[in-house]
């Protein structure tokens, strides 16, 4: 399986934590995908106003992403 990274200021790390991928319709994992820690997140750089706007654009996709997920049920 391939691995991956997070990308931060343009540098690959490998996150703390993984989240496993699954394929609904077949139960199999796809991939392990990394995971951001809060110490991650605080290192960081970027302006108030861009972190608001990256969390807020972010929590966006997530939530399409569960609303694809809950149509293909």
């Amino acid at each position: 399986m391939e691995a991956f990274h997070l990308t931060v200021d343009g540098q690959m790390r490998p996150g703390s934590m993984t989240m496993e991928v699954i394929n609904p319709a077949t139960g199999k994992l796809i991939a392990d995908c990394p995971n951001a820690d809060a110490e991650c997140l605080d290192n960081c750089p970027g302006s108030e106003t861009d972190l608001v706007k990256m969390g807020r654009e972010n929590a966006a996709k997530l939530f399409d992403l569960r609303t694809a997920a809950r149509e293909l049920l």
